[in-house]
Order: C-alpha cells, then sequence, then structure tokens
C-alpha cells in the first residue's frame, strides 16, 4: 500500500510527527515563559505597591504624631513643623494616586478614605476637635492601608517576596502600635 504513496509525500509523512512534537514542546515552553513573565511583572508592581504605600503610612504617622502635640499643646509646639509634614503626607498620597490610576490593584477604595483628610486637617488647624479624634481618625486611614498591604503580601505567589512582605508588615505594624502608645 505504501508503494504507491510518492516519495515526496513520504517524507512529509516521516517528517510531520517530530515537526508537530517540536511544535508542541515549543508551544508549551512559550507558554510556560509567558506566565513566568507575568508572575514577575506581579511580583515587581506588589513591591512597588507595597514600598509606596509602606512610604504614605510613614507619613501619616508622623502627621498624626504632629497633630496631636499640636492640639494638645493649643498651637505652642509643631505649627513650624506642621505643614512640612502635611506636605510630605501629600507627596505620598500623591505617589500613591498615580500608583492607582497605572495599576488596577484595590489600592482605589483604600484611597476614597483618605478624601477627608483635608476636612481632619482643617479641624485641627481650628482647634475644632481634639487630640484623641484627630489621633483616631489618622489611625484609621493608616489601619486601612496596613490592611493593603496585607492583602499585596497575600497576593504574591513568590516566596522569597512573600517572606520581604511579611517582614515589611511587621515592621509597619510594629511602628504603628510604637506611635499609638506614643498619641
Amino acid at each position: 500500500m505504501l508503494k504507491n504513496i510518492p516519495l515526496s509525500a513520504k517524507l512529509v509523512l516521516i517528517l510531520a510527527c517530530p515537526v508537530l512534537g517540536f511544535l508542541w514542546l515549543a508551544s508549551l515552553y512559550i507558554a510556560n515563559s509567558y506566565s513566568t513573565l507575568k508572575q514577575m511583572e506581579d511580583t515587581v508592581e506588589a513591591s512597588v505597591a507595597a514600598q509606596t504605600v509602606s512610604r504614605l503610612i510613614t507619613a501619616l504617622q508622623r502627621e498624626r504624631g504632629a497633630s496631636g502635640v499640636y492640639l494638645g499643646s493649643q498651637g505652642r509646639t509643631m505649627a513650624d513643623r506642621l505643614p512640612g509634614m502635611r506636605q510630605a503626607t501629600d507627596e505620598a498620597l500623591s505617589a500613591v494616586r498615580e500608583l492607582a490610576a497605572r495599576d488596577s490593584s484595590h489600592i482605589g477604595s483604600v484611597l476614597k478614605g483618605l478624601d477627608e483628610l483635608p476636612t481632619t486637617r482643617s479641624q485641627v488647624d481650628t482647634f475644632a476637635i481634639t487630640s484623641v479624634e484627630s489621633g483616631a481618625r489618622f489611625t484609621g486611614h493608616i489601619r486601612s492601608l496596613i490592611g493593603f498591604t496585607h492583602a499585596v503580601e497575600r497576593g504574591v505567589q513568590d516566596a522569597t517576596l512573600a517572606r520581604a512582605l511579611g517582614g515589611l508588615n511587621q515592621f509597619i505594624e510594629m511602628k504603628e502600635r510604637a506611635g499609638r502608645e506614643r498619641t
């Protein structure tokens, strides 16, 4: 039966299996490489998000402390340093908002609570709230941001980065506990 098939057709049949096998293996390799690439991109995005949010948390912690001292001293202390701390918070907040605009992360819902920050600041400036109320508002914002960093940690596939983010989260929480104890 194979005697009637031309030689070129026989060669095609003989080479078809190895070529198809090669194409199948190459497609598996490409799919695996693409998956690795996407995982690395997600890892970089998670790392950038955690670092950017961490800077905002630090700025809010400093502003919380300065606002509490300002209110507690009836404006005699920290009046000259509070505007600089607010500017640092605004810069960090701007960086997080840029991240939210570029990224499809869930930080946007956390940032909505920070829309109340100008109101809190004006109430601090006019002594319309107590240092306890001011501290509680800042603490609420900080807690929601810490919750976001924990969500980032849980979403990371890379074990090394997950450990690093876990360490960062523990450090952030340690600073937060110390900051709350001082206020």
